[in-house]
């Protein structure tokens, strides 16, 4: 009876942290601005998981795109028209 307590304690204390990371991380970003960035803190208040893995997603998707590799933006300045 001991093992699933200790299994739901660990659990729970996983996606807590989870949660108040995403939220510090939030906090001390400015990769969203606006009306993106309240939506985000609804999102993750909202689904502390989900939203949690959906915002840590999504920075991840705009800082890879946002800033374009020297190497491939050298070979697409190099070519002419």
């Amino acid at each position: 009876m001991i093992i699933p307590l200790i299994i739901t304690v660990v659990f729970g204390v996983s996606v807590l942290s989870l949660w108040i990371y995403a939220l510090l991380d939030w906090n001390k970003n400015t990769v969203f601005a606006g009306w993106s960035r309240i939506a985000w803190l609804v999102i993750i208040i909202l689904g502390p998981v989900g939203g949690a893995v959906a915002y840590f997603s999504a920075k991840r998707h705009v800082l890879k795109f946002s800033e374009p590799d020297p190497a491939r933006l050298g070979r697409l300045l190099s070519k002419g028209p």
